[in-house]
């Protein structure tokens, strides 16, 4: 979620032409715009997606579990 949210907010940096083309100065500002401005508007995002992934594989994982025991009594 982390990399979805930072390539997300550099797509807002190259659309709102803050990048002067030197990699290092923009590397500066785009960590300094994600750290500023996604990680506070977009934590809500990142939480969410976080906790949802987890559910999934957890579900993937109990479901795998499941299929190996296949109709073994418990």
């Amino acid at each position: 979620m982390i990399g979805l949210t930072y390539m997300l907010g550099w797509g807002d940096l190259v659309n709102s032409g803050w990048l002067t083309g030197n990699i290092l100065k923009d590397f500066v500002k785009s960590v300094s715009y994600y750290v500023a401005w996604v990680l506070p508007y977009w934590w809500s995002i990142i939480l969410i997606g976080t906790v949802l992934l987890t559910f999934m594989s957890l579900g993937i994982k109990f479901g795998i579990d499941k299929l190996r025991r296949g109709n073994a009594p418990d």
